[in-house]
């Protein structure tokens, strides 16, 4: 086996479809028992569909693009489904019966607000909502080919210019008139929401909304409803109150008649990980440490310096961490690695909503002073780390060198022959300094963790690339272009020095690495792909220069992944017995094309999350042997072949 070719082709598009299947366990990418899990979104819409003229309709088009979907740009303050059953229950001599006629039409009230200056940019019919999390689609790992990536996270985020802003006042119109004007036979609807003037076209088309002609389809997508619904007589009420003339409160009734989404499945749920909880925890931890009663000991008197130090470092790292916490985002993420933290800073200095808008230098200067400040409220919080890990490792040397009466590092004491640790472990302040230290590691893990960008596609910069042009072609909006310069670390400039920038919403592939400030093109690779053990030819594993173990990095580490698949016999391993080659040796050509050996292999191969696609190049004879070649496209965006 080798590899053939190894050539760098980044590419600019990020609409490539990714396979999935068997992934990493922390990509939330897989099938089966560990399948994607549940993720809210939040996210309600109506449809008007015609009908057959057998009274039916193609549920097929439910969820294509060619139908106007309408989503709530604000979901409803409450939401109410009441299940009803067509049951009656008579009593008879000594006994009950029981009419059963099954489920009878079940009711949903929605019941909240429209604010008459609201401005949010909504979604687009053309969304693909199904199968990803809508709300937060850049987490979605599946973006359809040719599609504008700004349509996946349109709704995430304002639009600084306007656009196609719906306010408050316009969607209370657009609902009043698909369930009360749209009734009429002579009215003609314009809404200035472009999505409204389509849906209005289809009842308008038949000279009027008719339930015998029409059929309204309510969905919800986090209890996975599609629903055709009426209207009952009372379904749609608004109130106004006079002392406040800028909000209207509407409830809307359903009335289920069908349920069409006939497969139901159950979403599951793991808990997540949200590095500011358990740094809490972690402090809480600490605080209860430090309050501890000691047992008074020589060892530990003659350790009173370092014993203070500590005591004033740890005391004073929980309140460091209270400012912290506002640096940290709904995840628990550090909230200045988001792009979502990104956007925010740049629209509030662009002065959104104000007449006044500043110039390029003033941005500038007013993001850089706001994320001053929150380096340096993290840099205080890592210091005071530091600070307490550094005195428990003197409090440790300290009381070793007293219990144990050397002056010899505790390391080096340990390899002398006939050591003896046992006065040392039975200090209990040994004991508290090390329960302290571990809380420590905990929390500098943690912060690793909490900076940590999983969520990226590399972009390589091509000779005339802006960050506008960048933010037009790849998230559809140059008005990102501001937050995105601000995501990498760097000036909102119109020329870029840079090999390679960070495209916001990637593919979780459960890589955890810290990035650079400001990260070169090798960095991002790695950050996205990892980092694994090196092997030798004869696959043991590598000593690295140093005397460390050897390791490789990026795509080096992919390609080593692939190659322990392709080298390994399926079946080899008894936890994943399906996980391996699955090509008998000495398989001829024609049986390996008619089998699905190939398509098996290949399968394994796409379900690791760092690859964007593998496909079968080609399989050539060569004398008595034959050479199969495959492609393989990585997330970084690099190509290469591999040969078996």
């Amino acid at each position: 086996m080798s590899i053939i070719d190894s050539a760098t082709n980044f590419t600019s598009s990020i609409g490539d479809s990714i396979s999935s299947g068997f992934n990493s366990l922390t990509s939330n990418s897989f099938g089966g028992p560990l399948r994607e899990t549940y993720r809210p979104k939040n996210a309600f819409s109506f449809k008007i569909l015609r009908r057959n003229e057998n009274g039916s309709y193609d549920l097929s088009k439910i969820n294509s693009t060619t139908i106007p979907e309408y989503f709530l740009t604000v979901g409803p303050l409450q939401y109410n489904e009441s299940f009803k059953f067509r049951n009656s229950i008579d009593p008879t001599f000594g006994g009950t019966a029981v009419t059963d006629f099954g489920i009878g039409n079940s009711e949903v009230r929605l019941e909240g607000e429209f604010h008459i200056y609201h401005n949010q940019l909504p979604p687009k019919s053309k969304s693909d909502i199904e199968g990803g999390d809508f709300l937060s689609a850049g987490k979605s790992a599946v973006v359809g080919a040719g599609s504008s990536y700004y349509d996946k996270i349109r709704n995430t985020f304002l639009n600084f210019s306007g656009g196609e802003m719906r306010s408050g006042l316009q969607e209370f119109q657009d609902l009043l008139y698909f369930f009360y004007f749209s009734r009429y036979e002579d009215v003609r609807y314009t809404s200035n929401d472009e999505t409204a003037n389509l849906i209005a076209g289809i009842p308008e088309a038949a000279g009027g909304f008719n339930y015998a002609y029409h059929a309204l389809v309510f969905r919800d997508y986090d209890r996975g409803r599609i629903v055709e619904v009426i209207i009952p007589s009372d379904g749609f009420s608004i109130t106004r109150s006079v002392q406040d003339t800028n909000t209207y409160k509407y409830s809307i009734k359903l009335v289920v008649i069908k349920d069409l989404e006939k497969d139901i499945k159950s979403p599951l749920v793991r808990s997540n990980f949200n590095p500011e909880f358990r740094i809490a925890g972690l402090m809480n931890e600490l605080e209860t440490l430090i309050n501890l009663p000691l047992r008074a000991s020589s060892a530990l008197v003659s350790s009173a310096r370092f014993f203070d130090n500590t005591i004033t470092s740890a005391r004073a790292l929980p309140g460091t961490f209270n400012r912290m916490k506002k640096q940290f985002s709904q995840d628990g993420k550090l909230a200045r690695k988001t792009f979502q933290n990104a956007i925010d800073q740049t629209r509030s200095a662009f002065g959104f909503g104000k007449k006044k808008h500043l110039s390029i230098e003033e941005i500038s200067k007013k993001i850089d002073d706001t994320y001053k400040e929150s380096r340096s409220i993290e840099a205080k919080f890592r210091q005071e780390i530091a600070k307490v890990d550094a005195n428990l490792s003197g409090l440790i040397s300290a009381l070793g060198g007293y219990a144990l009466g050397t002056s010899r590092p505790l390391e080096q004491e340990a390899l002398l022959p006939n050591a003896d640790s046992t006065p040392l472990l039975d200090e209990d302040a040994y004991t508290w300094a090390v329960s302290i230290q571990n809380i420590i590691i905990q929390v500098q893990a943690e912060m690793n963790y909490a900076s940590s960008e999983p969520n990226y596609n590399i972009y390589n910069i091509s000779s005339g690339d802006t960050y506008e042009k960048i933010a037009q072609e790849l998230l559809g909006n140059k008005e990102l272009a501001g937050a995105l310069a601000l995501w990498n670390n760097d000036e909102i400039k119109q020329e870029l020095t840079r090999q390679a920038i960070k495209i916001p919403f990637g593919t979780n592939t459960g890589i955890f690495s810290s990035l650079p400030e400001a990260p070169t093109g090798k960095d991002l690779e790695i950050g996205l792909i990892g980092t694994d053990i090196k092997l030798t030819e004869q696959r043991d594993v590598a000593v690295a220069p140093n005397g460390d173990l050897g390791l490789v990095e990026g795509n080096e580490s992919l390609i080593n992944n692939i190659l322990d698949i392709i080298d390994t016999p399926i079946e080899s391993w008894t936890l994943y017995p399906d996980l391996g080659n699955p090509i008998p040796i000495g398989e001829i050509v024609n049986d390996l094309r008619n089998s699905d050996y190939l398509q098996n292999l290949i399968s394994q191969i796409r379900s690791d999350s760092r690859i964007k696609t593998a496909r079968l190049n080609r399989v050539i004879q060569n004398g008595d042997r034959y050479l199969i070649l495959i492609d393989i496209t990585s997330m970084s965006g690099e190509n290469f072949t591999i040969q078996l």
